[in-house]
C-alpha cells in the first residue's frame, strides 16, 4: 500500500473534519442545550415529524391558529390554492403516522374537506418496496389530484424500488421533492417573527427544532464529502480501506495504554490504603485474561477489567452469609461501553498454569442467593449519602446479575464518563482525547480516587 496515499487521504479528511467541527460549533452556539439531541431523537423521522405536526396543527395549543399551516403549505410545499380553501371555512387537521392499507403509516398528513396532503419523511431510514407507490395510490383514492411530498435531507428523489409501478409522468409530477433545508429555512423565518412579536417561548422551541435539523444536515454533508474523497480514485479507496482495517487496532492500542497505567497505579493505591490487609493482591497481579479481553473488546465479546477480591477470612456477618463458599466479594473496574467501578460477587474457578501455578478465574454466574438483603443494606447508605454507588438505574441484565452496586467513573472534571465503544466525535470527545497520554493519566487518576472511596466504604460492609 502506498503510504503517501494514506497520508494524503488522512490530511484531506482532517481538513473536512475541521470544516465540519467549525460548522458544528457554530450550531452549538445557537443552541447549546438541545432537547432533541439530548433525547437522541434528532435523527428519528417519527419524532421530528411529530414536532412538525404539532407546529402545523391549528388545534395544537400554540395559539397561532392556522397561520403556521397556511404558511408551510404555501412556502414549503408550494400548494398554491390551499389558503383559498382555508378561507372557505375548510377545517384541516394534521395527523402523524396516518395508518393506511397493509398496516403502513404515512409520517405526516394534512387533511380536510377536499384536502389530502401526505408527507413521507426520511432522515436515516431507507425506502421500502413500493412505499411511495402505495402512499400516492392511497392519497389519490382520497383526492384524485393528490401529490405525495417526499422529504429528505438533500431533496433527492425516492429510490426505484419505492416508486415501482408508477409511470414516468407520475414520478415526475405526482411526487414532489422537498428537503429538510427547506424546513429549516421556514422554521427560522417564523422564529424571527415570533421573537419580534414577543412570543419568546414559542420562538425558543423553533430555535431548538431548527438546530436539530441543521445538526443532521451537517452530519450528512460531512459524510458525503468523506465518501466522495474515498472514491476519488483507486488509490484513495485502497487508502480508506487500509485506515478502516487498522482503526480498531488503534483503539485497542489506546485501551492497552490505559489499562497498563491503571494496573500499575491502582496496585500502588491498593498497597497504600490497604493497611489492614483486606485485599488479595496476588490474584489482581495474575489477571491473565486482561490482554485477551482487550484484544477481543471490539468484537463485542469481552469486558476488560481489573478485580480486587477481598480475603474471605476478613469478611463476616451478613456479607459472609451472602457470598457463601464458592463466591468472592470484590472491587472491580470494568469497561462495557462506559468505564465504571463497583462491587461484584464473582464465581471463582481455579485452574493450573503450564508452570503448575494455581490461578483463580472470576466468572459471572449471577448472584449466589437472593441479593436483595445486601442491596437493601447498601440502599440505606446510598440514601444517606454515605456512598455514591448505586444499582437501580442500570437496565442491562449483565450489570444486574452479579453487581451488588456500581457507579460510572467520571472524566475531565465533568459529569461525563468515557465511552470506549461510541465513535461519535460530537458526543464522545473525551474518548478521542485519550490519544494524549496526559489524558490517559488523568482518567487513571480518577479511577484511583474512586477506587479509594469504594475501598473505604467497603470497610463498613466488612464490619471493620
Amino acid at each position: 500500500m502506498d503510504k503517501q496515499s494514506i497520508s494524503e487521504l488522512l490530511e484531506k479528511i482532517k481538513d473536512i473534519n475541521k470544516e465540519y467541527q467549525e460548522k458544528y460549533q457554530k450550531n452549538l452556539k445557537e443552541s447549546s442545550f438541545n432537547i432533541f439531541q439530548i433525547e437522541r431523537i434528532d435523527r428519528k423521522e417519527v419524532n421530528m415529524c411529530r414536532f412538525l405536526g404539532a407546529i402545523l396543527d391549528p388545534n395544537a395549543g400554540h395559539e397561532m391558529g392556522n397561520k403556521f399551516l397556511i404558511s408551510f403549505v404555501k412556502d414549503v410545499l408550494k400548494y398554491n390554492d390551499f389558503e383559498e380553501k382555508i378561507s372557505q371555512n375548510v377545517e384541516c387537521s394534521v395527523v402523524c403516522e396516518e395508518l393506511i392499507d397493509e398496516s403502513r403509516r404515512i409520517d405526516l398528513v394534512i387533511k380536510g374537506s377536499g384536502v389530502y396532503i401526505p408527507i413521507e419523511a426520511k432522515i436515516g431510514a431507507g425506502d421500502e418496496y413500493r412505499q411511495c407507490t402505495d402512499y400516492l395510490t392511497y392519497a389519490k383514492n382520497k383526492i384524485v389530484n393528490a401529490k405525495l411530498y417526499y422529504l429528505t435531507i438533500d431533496g433527492r428523489a425516492p429510490s426505484e424500488k419505492s416508486v415501482e409501478g408508477l409511470n414516468r409522468e407520475q414520478k415526475a409530477n405526482d411526487i414532489i421533492k422537498i428537503s429538510w433545508q427547506n424546513i429549516s429555512e421556514w422554521v427560522e423565518k417564523w422564529r424571527k417573527n415570533l421573537l419580534a412579536d414577543g412570543k419568546c417561548d414559542l420562538a425558543f422551541c423553533f430555535k431548538q427544532y431548527r438546530y436539530a435539523i441543521n445538526n443532521f444536515i451537517s452530519n450528512t454533508e460531512f459524510e458525503e464529502k468523506m465518501i466522495k474523497e474515498f472514491c476519488k480514485n483507486v488509490e484513495t479507496l485502497k487508502a480508506a480501506n487500509e485506515v478502516y482495517l487498522n482503526y480498531n487496532k488503534a483503539r485497542i492500542s489506546i485501551m492497552k495504554e490505559f489499562f497498563a497505567e491503571l494496573k500499575e497505579r491502582i496496585y500502588e493505591a491498593a498497597m497504600d490504603i490497604d493497611d489492614q490487609d483486606l485485599l488479595v493482591k496476588e490474584d489482581f497481579v495474575m489477571n491473565k485474561s486482561l490482554d485477551e479481553d482487550i484484544q477481543n473488546y471490539y468484537k463485542n465479546k469481552t469486558y476488560p477489567s481489573i478485580t480486587f477480591p477481598f480475603k474471605k477470612d476478613k469478611i463476616s456477618g451478613m456479607l459472609k452469609d451472602f457470598i457463601g463458599n464458592d463466591y468472592e466479594f470484590a472491587i472491580r473496574i470494568e469497561v462495557k461501553e462506559n468505564l465504571f467501578i463497583g462491587l461484584c460477587v464473582p464465581y471463582v474457578e481455579k485452574e493450573l498454569s503450564e508452570e503448575g501455578q494455581e490461578t483463580k478465574i472470576y466468572e459471572n454466574k449471577g448472584m449466589p442467593i437472593n441479593c436483595e438483603s445486601i442491596r437493601s443494606y447498601i440502599q440505606k447508605d446510598i440514601d444517606s449519602g454515605k456512598t455514591t454507588l448505586t444499582y437501580e438505574t442500570k437496565k442491562d441484565k449483565y450489570i444486574k446479575d452479579w453487581w451488588v452496586a456500581w457507579q460510572y467513573i467520571k472524566f475531565n472534571n465533568s459529569k461525563k464518563t468515557v465511552n470506549f465503544k461510541d465513535a461519535d466525535i460530537k458526543n464522545n470527545e473525551d474518548y478521542f482525547s485519550l490519544c494524549d497520554k496526559k489524558k490517559i493519566s488523568e482518567l487513571v487518576s480518577n479511577c484511583c480516587e474512586d477506587f479509594k472511596k469504594v475501598y473505604n466504604y467497603c470497610k463498613t460492609l466488612l464490619n471493620i
